[in-house]
């Protein structure tokens, strides 16, 4: 017979929890800083300004996995490899960042106007999002080696810090200097460029980058940072077709609104992200040792978290209303209408986050970014003929839908890639 309590006591030791529990104060923390600054935000600013905003997140979002290659993560999984010089590793994969940063460059720069026409961002901000890019992904490396280190506590001070600097710019530009829409982008790219200097000088006092050319570490960081760049882009296609195509077929006005709720209800995917952050490091242990029972009781527990995800998903769209009531601008109240379908999408975005592990762990990256690239082609259609017969709304349900899909396909590629005792359902 399950037992959830005895289940949990099992899977995890004191340290996990521990760790889990920073990661998650940090998210948090870092999720209520700019879920603090919507009722700034939404009073100050109009609908078609916030449209804008979410519109530079989207596309910076896109072109991040470009710019990043998703070294990071290769980072991350040499550094469970054995017979790694690691800082030369990670030098190695910063040569490619600096090749993949200037590439990203030009070919935003030649297509800047077409990415202006699409998105109502105006061509001189266009050009500086791959700094933006680069920037943030030198954050996201140094969040990375203090993950993979187990250092929780200076992983949630940098985090922390970025944020709330982030934040106090924006009321400088917003409310200080009664900015539009740029004070908030222009907060982003001043606060992101910081914090990536403060990175390369902690890079620099660690001696974490040791720029010896080595053609195995950059056949390694390609294969694996390359196999999840289709993996990333097909991500955030998903959210560059929905915002999009709200812009095009509605207004940039109704892809504010949007932004608006995706914002609140992303509170969810700051949950299950900083659950994940303590779980990879002690999940990939655990398939390390390979023991069956282990892998019985994470498997036990996962279907506990799947259960867990959805509660916590409904009982959160429930306050969702008094959030609307008293922070939100009543100019963006509309916006209360996508966020349960948007609340369930991030709830099954956090259920794929825990069977993708393990086809990160068996470096099979590239069977995942077909998967990703597939359902996020697919959105396209599928986007499009929901706004089309239901509407502003059919963003969200094809948002829905997808998120649905995607966690459906990895599971059942994860269970082929890795073997885990997925029915198994009972036992020590």
């Amino acid at each position: 017979m399950l037992n959830p309590g005895k289940v949990v006591r099992l899977t995890f030791q004191s340290a996990l929890v521990r760790n889990s529990g920073i990661y998650t104060i940090a998210s948090f923390a870092n999720a209520a800083i700019p879920f603090l600054l919507l009722p700034l935000l939404t009073t100050r600013l109009s609908t078609a300004d916030y449209g804008i905003i979410t519109m530079f997140a989207t596309v910076q979002a896109f072109l991040y996995p470009v710019v990043s290659f998703n070294l990071e993560g290769a980072v991350a999984r040499k550094y469970y490899s054995g017979n790694t010089v690691f800082n030369e590793y990670i030098g190695n994969s910063l040569i490619i960042f600096i090749i993949t940063t200037i590439l990203s460059f030009c070919l935003v720069f030649g297509i800047r106007g077409l990415i202006s026409d699409y998105t109502e961002i105006p061509e001189e901000w266009v050009i500086i999002i791959p700094a933006v890019c680069a920037a943030q992904f030198l954050c996201t490396l140094a969040l990375t080696l203090w993950q993979v280190r187990e250092q929780p506590g200076k992983y949630a001070g940098f985090q922390i810090s970025q944020s709330s600097v982030n934040a106090l710019l924006t009321v400088i530009f917003v409310v200080g200097l009664s900015f539009d829409w740029t004070g908030r982008v222009l907060a982003i790219c001043v606060s992101t460029g910081l914090f990536a200097l403060v990175a390369i000088g902690i890079f620099i006092s660690r001696h974490d980058i040791k720029l010896v050319y080595n053609p195995e570490y950059i056949k390694h960081a390609l294969k694996f940072g390359g196999g999840l760049v289709p993996h990333a882009l097909g991500g955030t296609l998903i959210l560059l077709t929905n915002r999009v195509f709200l812009t095009r077929m509605v207004s940039i006005e109704e892809s504010g609104l949007y932004g608006v709720a995706n914002q609140i209800c992303s509170v969810m995917t700051f949950l299950t992200l900083s659950f994940n952050n303590a779980y990879v490091p002690w999940l990939f242990r655990k398939l390390t040792e390979n023991k069956e029972g282990e892998k019985a009781r994470i498997v036990r527990f996962t279907y506990i978290y799947f259960v867990g995800i959805i509660i916590i998903g409904l009982a959160y769209f429930l306050v969702q209303p008094l959030i609307f009531k008293y922070f939100i601008g009543k100019e963006f109240l509309p916006a209360l209408r996508y966020c349960f379908l948007i609340t369930m999408a991030f709830a099954f975005q956090g259920m794929y986050f825990m069977v993708t592990n393990y086809i990160n762990y068996a470096e099979k990256t590239y069977l995942q970014a077909l998967v990703t690239i597939f359902v996020g082609l697919l959105n396209i259609p599928l986007n499009y003929l929901c706004i089309k017969y239901f509407g502003s709304i059919g963003a969200a349900i094809s948002f829905t839908l997808i998120f649905i899909l995607l966690f459906i396909t990895t599971w059942l590629l994860s269970a082929r890639v890795y073997k885990m005792p997925w029915l198994k359902m009972s036992g020590s």
